[in-house]
């Protein structure tokens, strides 16, 4: 459970933590009430949050509440982040596990398309090598994210929500999130940086 919480929380801090939508996830933008992510609204408390969802958390912290879900039909670790008692991140991290590191990079397409269709085309969508001295190599492939060379990162703006779709790695280990921030709560990071 701890490595569930590890990685979930690596994501987050790396880049401002996990979420998403589709039609059955009941994600959308509605002007009057801002951006609901399942039932959830940007503000609530964690016992609003609790209560909004069916089941019991798998896990909680006075700053987070973790449950086991599925999101887009892969399983999935759905975390949503507390800061001063209000929710300000949720997020999925997909916990499929691909024996081909080629099948994250396909993995990676169709969450993004999912997402190209509730939200538009991204505002950013990056490639990136993480390592300067490598970056003069052709391989983006699935094996050289999980290495940790390279990242792959798409991100949507709606309304008062940061979107960001992320697949990196670490010697060898890959990961896959979908993190949905509230804009005044990113905008407060930046600031600090």
């Amino acid at each position: 459970m701890k490595s569930s919480v590890s990685i979930f929380l690596a994501i987050s801090f790396a880049l401002l933590i996990l979420a998403c939508p589709s039609s059955d996830e009941k994600t959308k933008e509605d002007s009057k009430d801002g951006f609901e992510f399942r039932n959830a609204r940007w503000g609530m408390t964690l016992d609003e949050v609790r209560s909004s969802e069916a089941s019991a958390p798998s896990e909680e912290k006075p700053d987070l509440i973790i449950y086991k879900e599925q999101y887009l039909g892969m399983p999935s670790t759905l975390g949503y982040v507390f800061i001063d008692g209000k929710l300000v991140k949720a997020g999925y991290l997909i916990s499929d596990i691909y024996e081909d590191p080629e099948d994250y990079i396909k993995s990676y397409e169709n969450i993004k398309w999912a997402l190209i269709d509730d939200f538009g085309p991204p505002t950013l969508d990056e490639m990136r090598w993480l390592d300067e001295e490598k970056t003069d190599q052709t391989d983006a492939s699935g094996k050289a994210v999980c290495r940790g060379d390279v990242l792959y990162k798409s991100e949507w703006m709606a309304g008062d929500t940061l979107i960001t779709l992320l697949f990196e790695g670490d010697q060898g280990k890959c990961r896959q999130g979908v993190i949905f921030e509230s804009k005044e709560h990113y905008l407060m990071g930046q600031e600090k940086k």
